[in-house]
């Protein structure tokens, strides 16, 4: 037989234990689950109490009052069997833009070409209304201070005249008369622009071609090697070819004028004839001004080159530095020649430096 177990009797003074109550624990996650369903179904309902209000509201469209830019807003009715979308709106179309005033052919500047737009154009956040000039802008002169009258000479020379007597008439009317003109000799025009230029009282100069370091054929060049026979007979073609010259430089003749002798030559038979020589210094070793030195004929030579750059601003910046170079040492020759951008350039700068006491003079005034 199996004998019955017996329970212990529990201590006195010891209470029975009870289950814990799991509700106090859970009691924070189930306020913040309300307070999340209180808030998700509060949403639901601003949302969808305003879709309502959207489709009871009536459509408006805004329209400019004419003249003026404010905003009208007027009421649309629906049409029956339309939807209610409204209808895209039409497009307003720019104005064409302004035309840019054209240039005079003489100046012989080309238009832009046809499809070529300004960069800036069309980019949002930055309208355009007028395309304005495509080219930059010119150099501004130096705020140079007022000389006194005549402390600053400059003569200014254009050389290579004798090909395009159009070109001429148009530098004639926009330079100033102490610009000398060179006229090279054989050329088209030659004799024609001579006498233009003595016409409208201008001087001129014999522009006389001389051997260069790449030698090329030219008609009755001055060459290394010739003779004082040879000098003279050629430079007497040549002053049969530019009537009125006053005075002769050299076009090209980095070889010739490194010719001592030859140079020699060529200042005595300027002396015979009394006419004075510009120095083109086409080379650093040239001897053609202390040849003319020697031999007792006046003479100068050229501080800058004015249209080394065929471009407006480039000539415009030479244009500064001889001047300053004429204020600083009292006298200076610059050379250019007949261009398109060199006789705009310089019909603006002139009167500018004139301003400032800058005296321009012939260049038989320059010569000493």
């Amino acid at each position: 037989m199996t004998r019955p177990v017996k329970k212990k009797p529990a201590p006195k003074g010891r209470p029975p234990r009870r289950k814990k109550n799991n509700l106090k624990k859970l009691a924070p996650v189930l306020v913040i689950a309300g307070a999340i369903a209180i808030f998700v179904g509060w949403r639901a309902f601003a949302v969808l109490s305003g879709a309502t209000a959207a489709v009871e509201r009536p459509k408006v469209h805004a329209e400019k009052a004419h003249g003026k830019g404010k905003v009208r807003e007027t009421p649309v009715e629906k049409a029956p069997g339309r939807s209610e979308e409204p209808a895209a709106a039409k497009p307003e179309i720019a104005p064409p833009a302004p035309k840019a005033p054209e240039i005079k052919k003489a100046f012989g500047e080309k238009e832009a070409p046809a499809g070529k737009q300004d960069p800036s154009a069309g980019k949002p956040g930055r309208p355009r209304t007028d395309p304005g000039p495509i080219n930059p802008p010119l150099p501004k002169p130096p705020a140079a201070v007022v000389s006194p009258p005549g402390t600053g000479r400059v003569a200014i020379v254009i050389d290579d005249v004798g090909s395009s007597i159009e070109l001429l008439r148009e530098a004639a009317r926009c330079l100033p008369k102490s610009v000398t003109f060179a006229v090279m000799p054989f050329m088209p025009y030659s004799t024609e622009s001579a006498d233009l230029l003595r016409k409208e009282g201008f001087r001129v100069i014999l522009h006389s071609p001389m051997e260069a370091e790449d030698p090329c054929k030219c008609r009755s060049c001055i060459s290394a090697g010739m003779t004082r026979k040879q000098v003279a007979d050629t430079l007497d073609l040549q002053f049969d070819s530019v009537p009125f010259a006053e005075g002769l430089n050299n076009h090209t003749g980095s070889r010739a004028t490194k010719d001592r002798a030859l140079m020699s030559f060529v200042m005595e038979e300027l002396k015979k004839r009394g006419l004075f020589f510009l120095d083109s210094r086409t080379t650093p070793f040239t001897q053609a001004f202390s040849a003319a030195r020697e031999a007792g004929v006046r003479a100068a030579e050229r501080k800058v080159f004015l249209d080394d750059e065929s471009i407006e601003s480039g000539i415009l910046l030479k244009m500064d530095e001889l001047a300053l170079a004429g204020m600083k040492e009292k006298k200076a020759v610059g050379i250019g020649h007949l261009r398109p951008a060199t006789i705009k350039a310089l019909s603006k700068r002139i009167p500018y430096w004139q301003a400032r006491g800058v005296v321009f003079i012939p260049l038989a005034e320059a010569v000493d």
